[in-house]
């Protein structure tokens, strides 16, 4: 084992939760020739294809078969299937060849260079709505990020990836973007112990899990059952812990992974230590140095080698942990020298290699160098003796044609006078149309409002006339026929009455409204002085105020006012002010004041009266009508505020509230910036025009 592949391992290993490392040497020589094989086969099949789409597949094929092994040769052939894809305007071929190009930038850590050669594939796959490529060019942007440290960047491209895989229903592709943020969020949480990043970390190694189940990929299923172990290690969770190495232990036993097993049995062992068990882990551990003696992989020796020593320390078994440590000296340095081997002859082979590929490389520029220069002198020759034959040609023609060229160029001209007229009067008949449209367009607008007008008032009237108009009906029926006696009468009057002054309110609203509505004017504007239009609004609302022995304030300054509708205007405040003196109770205030806030000017009107709660905030200007009865049983129709909004609207206000229940309601008038002002006497305006 090389010095930089010890240092990996003591940096990876932690007892409990470490990730059993990939061992290609122990497969080393047959995956290297079925690798071989495949290459072969490739290139037989190339050596007889034409240059189409197919070949661009079949170079693409020879870059991914050699991306692990030949970085450099999958390079090759990765670039050879992009020119040939771009040749052939062959789109998703070229994202494949810039996609395998970026994996073996990854590789050589040219990380910057990968980057942008996955934006690039992405790029293309966007385009081309590929939903998998998209989920494989997200994939490693992640992979890409995670290896430059960048997490949270990677995370997100994971997540985006997953909502691809989830539309595709990808489970492969399911199965590894789960496993890869299971593992993300198990590193987060074996940093910083957040139990957030837990709960992340379960779940996503469950589904992971779960998913690798369905595609029955044993290998899988067990690395996210080590996954899980070590979370439940990490966590003093024992026998969770050691019931998932306990079924990691099982399946890869099931398909004969040494691997996995001398891993499983390490973790098992570990938790046994640490749980004083000195028998079980002695045995597990034994075992999972038998099995790696068996596999005669220095690796996996290694690995169980320290895990009884562990064992062996803790049993206070020193001279057998002593002795498995001198083993391990011995072995690393065999394994150095023999890597050290390798590598020099692996060198001398690439140097020789490297010198038979520029001597073909010279012998080839050489050949084409001067098939070149014959094929410039044939070129020539060719082109001066077509060029000789062209002027012939034109020369005989130049005098036979003339008065044919004229004679069209003539007959062009009388045509293209034609078609202009043509164009002109099809222009004319479009601007005609479009104007025709436009106000038929303008009609219709008309004719949805007044639908929605009528819809809304025969609503109201059908539903708020029919009941006033059957009492009084029943009412006189009963007059009529006598069965009344004069106090059950009075008391009946007395209920109509209040009953027909609420439906006389209702219908005065109504008609100001669809009045206002139906016009289809814009609203007047005018200047309104504020505190002159609130003091007739109060002294409309004086018999009642006084009734209820309420305090009416106008605390609006003089010169205060707006330019704006004022019935609109007159309207609101009106509406405001008396639901205010219906909500108040007897003898409370009402106060109308004059604000200016960042945003603009207000208009407040305020009472102590009863208040609201949230609920009725918002019910107060919904689609639905909302009333409730005042202090002295007061009723109302439930339109006043609807029809403040809708006014309100038509002129560019806005009406918030602020209410506090048994404390009071304050109403909000916003105008806009530059359309109410406290006026400047003229005398003043002089004075400061002239200072």
């Amino acid at each position: 084992m090389s010095y930089a592949q010890r240092a990996m391992l003591k940096l990876t290993r932690r007892p409990f939760f470490q990730i059993p490392l990939v061992l290609f040497f122990l497969l080393g020589s047959f995956a290297a020739a079925a690798q071989q094989a495949a290459a072969d086969s490739l290139l037989d099949t190339l050596s007889k294809a034409k240059p189409d789409t197919a070949k661009v597949w079949l170079y693409f094929n020879l870059g991914r078969t050699y991306y692990s092994s030949d970085t450099e040769k999958a390079l090759d052939y990765a670039g050879k299937a992009l020119v040939l894809a771009q040749e052939l305007n062959f789109d998703k071929g070229e994202a494949k060849a810039v996609n395998l190009i970026g994996v073996c930038q990854l590789i050589q850590s040219r990380f910057e260079e990968s980057l942008k050669s996955h934006y690039r594939a992405l790029g293309i796959r966007e385009r081309l709505r590929d939903t998998i490529g998209m989920m494989e060019s997200l994939i490693n942007l992640g992979n890409v990020n995670y290896r430059l440290t960048n997490t949270e960047e990677a995370v997100g491209f994971y997540k985006r990836a997953l909502r691809y895989a989830v539309k595709k229903h990808s489970k492969p592709g399911l199965a590894l973007l789960y496993n890869n943020l299971g593992s993300y969020y198990k590193d987060q949480w074996l940093t910083h112990k957040r139990p957030e990043d837990y709960l992340q970390a379960t779940r996503y190694i469950q589904a992971a899990r779960k998913t690798k189940q369905e595609l029955n990929d044993r290998k899988g299923q067990a690395n996210c059952l080590t996954m899980l172990g070590a979370i439940w290690a990490e966590k003093k969770n024992y026998r969770q812990a050691l019931a998932a190495f306990q079924e990691s232990l099982a399946i890869n036993k099931s398909f004969g992974n040494k691997e996995g097993e001398v891993a499983a049995l390490c973790q098992i062992a570990d938790i046994y230590r640490i749980q004083n068990d000195s028998e079980q882990a002695i045995r597990y551990a034994d075992s999972a140095y038998s099995i790696a003696k068996a596999t005669k992989s220095d690796f996996l020796i290694s690995n169980a080698s320290e895990t009884l020593q562990r064992v062996n320390s803790a049993l206070k078994n020193y001279k057998k942990a002593y002795d498995l440590l001198i083993q391990d000296k011995s072995r690393d340095s065999l394994l150095f020298a023999a890597s050290r081997q390798k590598v020099r002859e692996e060198l001398a082979i690439k140097y020789q290699t490297a010198q038979k590929d520029s001597l073909t490389k010279h012998l080839e520029q050489e050949s084409n160098s001067r098939l070149a220069t014959i094929l410039r002198k044939n070129e020539v020759q060719l082109q001066a003796l077509v060029g000789i034959i062209v002027l012939a040609l034109l020369s005989a023609l130049a005098f036979w044609s003339r008065h044919r060229v004229v004679s069209a160029n003539r007959k062009l001209r009388e045509q293209n006078r034609v078609i202009e007229l043509k164009n002109e009067e099809i222009s004319a008949q479009k601007r005609q149309i479009e104007q025709q449209a436009v106000e038929l367009g303008i009609k219709n607008e008309a004719l949805v409002t007044a639908n929605m007008i009528r819809n809304k008032v025969f609503s109201v009237i059908s539903h708020d006339l029919r009941s006033p108009l059957a009492s009084l009906d029943s009412v006189l029926g009963l007059i009529k026929g006598g069965q009344l006696d004069r106090e059950e009468m009075e008391h009946f009057i007395g209920v109509l009455s209040d009953d027909i002054d609420i439906t006389q309110k209702m219908l005065n609203s109504l008609l100001i409204w669809a009045g206002t509505q139906m016009d289809g004017t814009s609203a007047r504007r005018e200047q309104v002085l504020l505190k002159s239009l609130v003091r007739e609004n109060f002294l409309l609302s004086a018999k009642r105020a006084l009734t209820k022995e309420i305090t009416l304030t106008n605390a609006v300054p003089p010169r205060a006012a707006a330019y704006t509708d004022r019935e609109k205007l007159n309207f609101i405040v009106r509406n405001i002010i008396s639901n205010a003196i219906k909500f108040t109770h007897r003898g409370g205030h009402i106060e109308v004041f004059w604000k200016q806030r960042k945003t603009g000017p207000v208009l407040a009107i305020r009472d102590n009266g009863m208040g609201m709660n949230a609920e009725a905030i918002a019910s107060l200007f919904s689609d639905k009508r909302y009333s409730t009865v005042g202090t002295d049983q007061e009723k109302g129709t439930g339109l006043g505020m609807l029809l403040c909004k809708d006014f309100a609207d038509s002129i560019g206000f806005r009406i918030t509230v602020e209410s506090e229940v048994n404390k009071g309601t304050t109403f909000f008038i916003h105008f806009l910036q530059n359309e109410a002002e406290i006026l400047v006497p003229d005398a003043v305006r002089l004075e400061l025009a002239s200072g």
